[in-house]
């Protein structure tokens, strides 16, 4: 003879489990987030958060109105025509150095030269410049 209690106990345990049996195939079709109006994209470049010692490869850094809007692994993210996209692949993305002893030109210095100067601070990744 069965016993009523124990089927009815795997049953209640399965109803509880099924949801989150089922989760992780909901979540793999779970719609790509779109970023119509983003400005740029450096799309599938591995990506140093500086948050903690860790990469993120393949990732996509969206930048809307001057300013990062997302960093989203690049196979989540689908963007709008008006987009300027800069393949990243094989490269690394890094934030901005900064150089807190610079010598640039002085004021009676060519513009030419001073450009010059701050395009390879630039180059080298440095976008902050403290002038001596």
């Amino acid at each position: 003879m069965r016993n009523n209690r124990s089927g009815s106990g795997i049953r209640s345990i399965l109803r509880a489990a099924l949801p989150l049996l089922l989760l992780p195939a909901g979540l793999a079709c779970a719609p790509e987030p779109t970023v119509p109006d983003a400005e740029l994209a450096i799309v599938a470049a591995t990506v140093l958060p500086m948050d903690s010692e860790r990469t993120l490869p393949d990732h996509t850094v969206v930048v809307k109105d001057g300013r990062i809007a997302a960093v989203l692994p690049a196979a989540e993210v689908t963007l709008g025509p008006g987009t300027a996209v800069v393949t990243g692949e094989g490269r690394f993305l890094i934030p901005g150095l900064a150089e807190m002893h610079g010598h640039l030109p002085g004021a009676n210095s060519p513009p030419a030269l001073t450009e010059d100067v701050l395009m390879l601070y630039v180059a080298n990744g440095v976008t902050t410049v403290r002038g001596m």
